[in-house]
Parts: structure tokens; C-alpha cells; sequence
């Protein structure tokens, strides 16, 4: 690679490229590896101590350019077929004229070990120990003891004894989850696979978001709450402490949704009002089950699987069917309550705990 420089060039500088030009290829192909470093030295490139340099090593860089970018720390491994580039252009395409070239030094530091046909970018340093992963594309700094793989490189894991010290309340994101940087999300909390978390959501702590779960803006989810896989939690749902939502809940925000007003133009947020929804403390709600906008799921209710809720349950409520009705109520402990005489009270048969069902 030449640099375009509208100064001739002197002798001694057009002798000292054409030397580098003919030492780097020699050294990319050199049989051994003590040859190989002892010629990449020879180039102006600052090769520490027992370094090993595997073949067809290329350094792309402007030969007139003799400062040093180029440094290799002690006992570092270079496998074959490794290219590192301390300057980039487009040479003689008219790109130049707006992409500027990108040039920076490229640090190796002690230890680092380069897989087979790694390539590092301008401006990189590989910190101590570290390890980049084979046919990897390092576009950002290494940091030290740390293991990086893939296009763009990124960190996959550490070198044994140099983990990072994990902190138990911080939450648990998947790295396939989006989760919006305007959301709170509590400590101990779980998001898994493919979820959406958008901005203004708060979710509590020692919250388990299964698989696919979409939790829309502004949402209030409490503490301790289960979500399982694809559930869409939408804007205008508030979930209390403790409850229990199964695999596919659909929750509802509209009584009357269109996607166009009657001139048959797109609706927008403003030509369509929020019904809330509120799910109260350690309520269940089954798989399946549909929750129609403005209804109120009372505390440690039950919603049976597939039900489809169009009217209020009360606290300790069991719903079923399609609609969803009344048939019994339940303990805190999910065992069915035996009503009592009065009609106001229920007696659990598995923990002996008496239940007020008075509203």
C-alpha cells in the first residue's frame, strides 16, 4: 500500500519501501519461525521476545510510513494466514475522496495469542493474555485475559482465574434480548431468549421473563413475577407482585381496535385510548388465556387454561371457559376452597388456612 503524497519521494525513502516490500515477503513465507521474526524486525516492527509468528503473516501499511505501529509484546503466538492492518484506504478508487484513510498502531501485548487467519483493524490493542478467536475480525481493543471470536469480534469468555467477579443482583439479559436502555429492570431478574423490553417498562426484582416475551412501553410488571415463553405483556398492563402467567397470555389494551379511521387513514397513538388492565398480588392466569382490556384479576385468582376473561375475577376467584366464569375460588396455595355456610369464607383442605372471599 503506497501513500498518495503530492512530494516526490527522496532516494533514501524510495530504497527504504522497496526494502520493507521485499523483507515482508520474504518473512510471511520464511521457512521457520525464528527466520520469520528476526525479518519482521528487520522491517522497523517492534518484535518482543519469543515470539512465535506463523506463515503468511501480512501487515498492511504504507511502506513510506517508518513510524512504529507495529509492537509485538513477549511471547506472543501469531497463527498462519494472520493479517493486521495499521493502515486502510482505497488506494486509487475515487472512494478516497470521501472515506479517509483509516490508519492507527496495532499493540500485541505480552502473551496475546492470535488464531489462524485472524485480522486485527487500525488503532487495536490486544491486551495481556488474551485470546482472539480463528478467522475473528478485531475491530476494538482486547481486553486482557479475556477470549473473542466472531465478525465483529466480541467477548465469548475468559481465560480460567481472570473471570470477572459477578455480581448476584445484577440482572440476567440474553444476549438475543433487546431491552431498552429507558427501561428498569430489577435485580435478580431473568430475560431470556428473544424477548422485547421497551422504553419506560419497569420490571421488578426476581422477574422471569421466558422465551418470546414482549413487554410493551410503560408497562408495570412487580416483584417475583413468572411470564412464560410469548406472552405479550402490551401498553396499559399493570402486573402486581407474585403472579403467574402461562405459556401464550394474550393481554388486550383496545375494546375497539381498528387499524384505520373511518376517512381510511392509519391510526396513530393519539385516535385510540388506553383500556388499563390490572393483575393483583400471586394471581395465576393459564395458558392460553386471554385477558379483554379493562378487566381487574383479583389477588391469588385463578384463570383456567384457554379461558377468556371479559368481566372481573374477584380475589381467590377460579375462572373457566370461554366466556370465562365463575365456578369456585382457591387458596394462596392453588388447592380449590371449600365454601363455607356463610358463603363468605373458604376453608382450605390442604393447608387449613380459613380465606375471607368477602370483596
Amino acid at each position: 500500500m503506497y501513500v498518495k503524497n503530492s512530494e516526490p519521494l527522496s532516494w533514501q525513502q524510495r530504497w527504504g519501501s522497496w526494502r520493507k516490500r521485499i523483507l515482508k515477503s520474504l518473512a510471511a513465507w520464511a521457512p521457520g519461525y525464528h527466520l520469520r521474526r528476526y525479518l519482521f524486525r528487520a522491517c522497523g516492527f517492534q518484535i518482543g521476545e519469543d515470539v512465535y509468528i506463523g506463515e503468511g503473516l501480512i501487515v498492511a501499511e504504507i511502506l513510506e510510513d517508518f513510524s512504529e505501529k507495529l509492537v509485538v509484546g513477549d511471547r506472543v503466538a501469531i497463527a498462519p494466514r494472520c493479517t493486521l492492518v495499521t493502515s486502510s484506504d482505497a488506494n486509487f478508487s475515487r472512494l478516497t475522496e470521501v472515506i479517509p484513510p483509516q490508519e492507527g498502531k496495532i499493540v500485541l501485548a505480552n502473551d496475546a495469542w492470535l488464531g489462524a487467519g485472524v485480522t486485527i483493524l487500525p488503532g487495536v490493542t490486544v491486551g495481556e493474555g488474551a485470546i482472539v478467536g480463528a478467522g475473528a475480525v478485531v475491530t476494538r481493543d482486547v481486553p486482557p485475559y479475556t477470549v473473542v471470536t466472531g465478525i465483529p469480534a466480541r467477548v465469548t469468555g475468559y481465560i480460567p482465574g481472570h473471570e470477572p467477579a459477578v455480581d448476584p443482583d445484577v440482572p440476567f439479559v440474553h444476549s438475543s434480548a433487546v431491552v431498552s436502555p429507558a427501561a428498569q429492570v430489577g435485580k435478580r431478574t431473568k430475560i431470556w431468549q428473544d424477548c422485547q423490553v421497551r422504553e419506560g417498562a419497569s420490571i421488578g426484582d426476581e422477574v422471569i421473563l421466558g422465551k418470546g416475551v414482549y413487554v410493551d412501553a410503560g408497562v408495570k410488571i412487580g416483584n417475583r413475577v413468572k411470564i412464560q415463553n410469548y406472552v405479550s405483556v402490551y401498553h396499559g398492563v399493570t402486573i402486581e407482585d407474585g403472579v403467574f402467567v402461562g405459556p401464550h397470555v394474550c393481554f388486550t389494551n383496545d375494546l375497539r381496535p381498528r387499524a384505520i379511521n373511518p376517512d381510511g387513514t392509519l391510526q396513530e397513538a393519539i385516535d385510540w385510548t388506553v383500556i388499563p388492565t390490572l393483575v393483583r398480588r400471586g394471581a395465576s392466569l393459564g395458558a392460553n388465556s386471554t385477558i379483554v382490556a379493562g378487566i381487574t384479576i383479583g389477588a391469588f385468582a385463578m384463570v383456567g387454561a384457554g379461558a377468556v376473561v371479559t368481566r372481573d375475577v374477584p380475589h381467590h376467584g377460579l375462572v373457566v371457559g370461554n366466556p370465562a366464569r365463575l365456578i369456585g375460588y382457591v387458596c394462596e396455595c392453588g388447592e380449590r376452597l371449600q365454601v363455607m355456610a356463610d358463603g363468605q369464607h373458604g376453608y382450605c383442605p390442604r393447608c387449613q388456612r380459613e380465606i375471607d372471599l368477602t370483596p
